[in-house]
């Protein structure tokens, strides 16, 4: 039996589909314990858009496509346990 998409994979290929490409994936926020994140996407007409996402979808995207991630400066301040 043909194995069904992950969410990662799926989003992989809509993205992938429109001639676009996933440049990486930023952890840009903390606030009252949620993580957020964007994914950094590369237009065919070399202009990029973030695309606001749950960071286990975009850091499953990011790994799964090879991408770099990347974490604020703050957040990983925010996120220390000390």
């Amino acid at each position: 039996a043909m194995q069904r998409p992950m969410t990662h994979d799926l989003l992989a290929a809509m993205v992938e589909s429109t001639g676009a490409s996933v440049q990486r994936v930023e952890v840009v926020a903390l606030r009252e314990g949620t993580f957020y994140a964007e994914i950094v996407v590369l237009r065919q007409d070399e202009t990029s858009v973030r695309v606001d996402a749950r960071p286990s979808d975009a850091i499953a995207l990011a790994t799964a496509l090879g991408k770099p991630l990347f974490v604020a400066e703050d957040v990983l301040r925010d996120a220390a346990i000390l």
